[in-house]
């Protein structure tokens, strides 16, 4: 997966629900959380670089199934061995954020967030998007870039 971040990147307060996947995440570093087949919790990696406010940054993060690599503006900055399918999920794909799958119901039809369920974006990027790729193949590399 591949995408530029804008300015600018900020910070709000959550409320905390995920801290065990962020506390050992430092401030202004990519996150990547998947939950794997045969795990009962999700896993979540980082960035070994923070990303630079203020400027486009190309960041793509790719899993094989053996490997979760980490490219910032073209060049591997980081990766870690997981040998994993992940679990499918009638959940949304979400980019910057987080949504919890059992906030969800078929109940009375269509996929749909059960009344009465929380929707505040605590997780929410602050910048923009732009470019976004998803797609079956993981490459090892990327052409390097350099902030616009």
């Amino acid at each position: 997966m591949g995408l530029h971040l804008a300015p600018p990147i900020t910070s709000s307060q959550s409320p905390g629900f995920h801290e065990d996947l962020v506390q050992n995440a430092e401030p202004g570093h990519l996150m990547f959380a998947l939950q794997p087949e045969v795990a009962s919790q999700p896993l979540a990696y980082s960035s070994a670089t923070e990303i630079p406010l203020q400027r486009w940054t190309h960041v793509a993060v790719t899993f094989d199934g053996q490997v979760v690599r980490f490219f910032i503006d073209g060049r591997l900055d980081s990766q870690y061995a997981l040998a994993a399918r992940i679990r499918s999920s009638p959940a949304p794909l979400l980019l910057g954020n987080y949504f919890d799958p059992l906030l969800l119901t078929r109940f009375g039809g269509r996929l749909r967030v059960r009344d009465g369920a929380d929707q505040t974006p605590y997780y929410a990027y602050q910048g923009a998007i732009d470019e976004l790729r998803i797609s079956s193949a993981a490459r090892e590399g990327f052409p390097v870039t350099t902030g616009r």
